[in-house]
């Protein structure tokens, strides 16, 4: 799955144009996410294009992220407290009472509560769209720190019927959830000895990147002879936004383990 040519996109592409050859579709659109977190999924279905299903457990825990041609439109959660009601009431939008009538019915029917909660009037269409996108992006976000857990991918295009309109690049959604990850978490993910260097086949391109002055002069310094510690001694950035953003672009594709390049 990390071959040069091609990687998990590549995978996620063929499986879902019937191409795959062995091993079987079922050994290679699965895996686990101390091998592969989510930040680096997300890119993995960009690069394939693909409508389809990422399904993620831990333990009982279940959140499913619904792609339309490679971009992240929708999740959903098995937790209540990730619920649409929930957001809602910590938020303080609406009246606790009246969205919990509507919730638990909506519940009990098997529909989206969003959408019940915009049918029974309580929230206006742009209102609702706004919300719902801010809930998609909370409930991604919430699956970055996720490093133990297992991963799934299917192909039925249920994204197609539960898309929120999110219009958040692939790119910048990744880069704004990574920024917010503790430090500790990051350390774990970034060896601070790493040496990081532009990807040969980066899946974004530069120009893509939301990246402030700083950052772009950080990404400037990641050419192979500097460690992401060094790039956090050097002071451009404090070391929580320093291994953000390297974690960040290595998930990103844009940068790569200089070890493993021809430089």
């Amino acid at each position: 799955l990390d071959a040069p040519e091609g990687g998990l996109e590549a995978v996620v592409r063929a499986t879902a144009e019937g191409t795959l050859l062995p091993p079987s579709p079922a050994s290679v659109t699965s895996g686990t996410l101390e091998d592969r977190g989510v930040p680096r999924l997300i890119t993995a279905f960009y690069a394939s294009g693909h409508t389809g299903e990422l399904h993620l457990s831990r333990g009982k825990v279940r959140k499913v992220v619904y792609f339309v041609e490679g971009r992240p439109v929708f999740a959903a959660s098995n937790l209540r407290r990730d619920r649409f009601d929930e957001f809602l009431i910590r938020r303080g939008t609406l009246r606790e009472d009246d969205v919990r009538t509507v919730a638990e019915a909506a519940v009990r029917a098997g529909r989206r509560i969003d959408r019940a909660l915009l049918e029974a009037g309580l929230l206006d269409g742009r209102r609702h769209g706004e919300l719902a996108r801010a809930h998609t992006k909370e409930l991604l976000y919430s699956l970055f720190g996720w490093s133990s857990g297992t991963w799934r991918i299917t192909f039925e295009g249920r994204g197609l019927d539960e898309a929120t309109g999110l219009d958040v690049f692939p790119a910048t959604l990744v880069l704004e959830g990574v920024r917010q990850l503790p430090l500790d978490f990051l350390r774990s993910q970034v060896p601070p000895d790493l040496r990081l260097a532009p990807a040969p086949a980066p899946a974004y391109e530069l120009y893509e990147l939301d990246l402030d002055d700083a950052e772009a002069l950080l990404l400037s310094r990641m050419d192979g002879t500097r460690s992401v510690e060094d790039l956090v001694q050097e002071g451009w950035l404090q070391a929580q936004p320093t291994y953000a953003l390297a974690y960040g672009l290595w998930c990103l594709e844009v940068v790569e383990d200089a070890s493993l390049l021809v430089l």
